[in-house]
């Protein structure tokens, strides 16, 4: 009896776990969440953290969709506890803790928008122009970043975020590379040169630091860094 209970506890946590599976890559109530396997470095301000008990990942993602506190959520598989990050500035870093079963969401509550996977919003700061570096810190108070487009996937999220723009924003739109020593780098420090055949025709200049995609056609020009409307990135890890 003892065995047959045993794996029936089995087969009802395995089904708990897909269906907190289907939660977290599901869309609802505006967002979506998914699988994170960086922890959340959670602050020790009481304002920080919403803590609640929680009797699986199921019911921890339920609850928070139900009732939205965080985009940063963990469960405990120990103590039987969800943590919810209200600090949208936290920190992430790598964790071997096992008990730990952690999701990030793109919130449309925030502004953003899930486009391709990728988890996006413009800022229109129109007619003020807006260099880099605030366009940057304001990404990164949001818990993002300027957008980079690193691979295919983003280069599809790219075309398909100006698809949905064309007509309504200024005609471009900064992302996140930059002119160092001659060449342009991404956010995270990866070189440029992969991608470019996305330039436009007679594109790059000799001099212009900043990078932009033409709304119009979707191709690469460098300008001088000040604009009126830039992307966020949100990476949901």
């Amino acid at each position: 009896m003892t065995t047959a209970t045993q794996i029936v506890a089995v087969l009802l946590l395995s089904a708990n776990h897909i269906l907190a599976e289907v939660i977290a890559d599901s869309a609802a109530s505006g967002s979506l969440w998914k699988r994170s396997y960086r922890v959340q470095m959670f602050a020790t301000s009481p304002s920080s953290i919403s803590l609640f008990p929680a009797r699986s990942t199921l019911e921890c993602l339920t609850i928070c969709q139900l009732k939205p506190v965080s985009d940063h959520v963990c469960f405990n598989t120990s103590s039987k506890s969800c943590f919810a990050d209200t600090n949208s500035m936290s920190s992430s870093s790598d964790t071997a803790d096992p008990d730990l079963l952690c999701y990030f969401r793109c919130s449309l509550a925030r502004g953003y928008s899930l486009v391709n996977g990728r988890c996006l919003k413009v800022h229109d700061t129109s007619p003020a122009k807006t260099d880099y570096s605030v366009a940057a810190a304001t990404c990164s108070g949001e818990g993002g970043h300027l957008f980079d487009l690193l691979t295919s996937q983003d280069e599809v999220a790219m075309t398909l975020l100006i698809d949905q723009l064309t007509g309504v924003l200024p005609w471009v739109l900064l992302l996140g590379a930059k002119r160092s020593g001659g060449n342009f780098y991404w956010t995270d420090g990866s070189l440029m040169s992969s991608l470019t055949w996305l330039w436009d025709s007679g594109q790059p200049g000799a001099s212009e630091e900043c990078v932009v995609v033409k709304v119009s056609n979707g191709r690469l020009h460098d300008i001088y860094c000040p604009h009126t409307a830039f992307v966020c990135q949100v990476d949901l890890y």
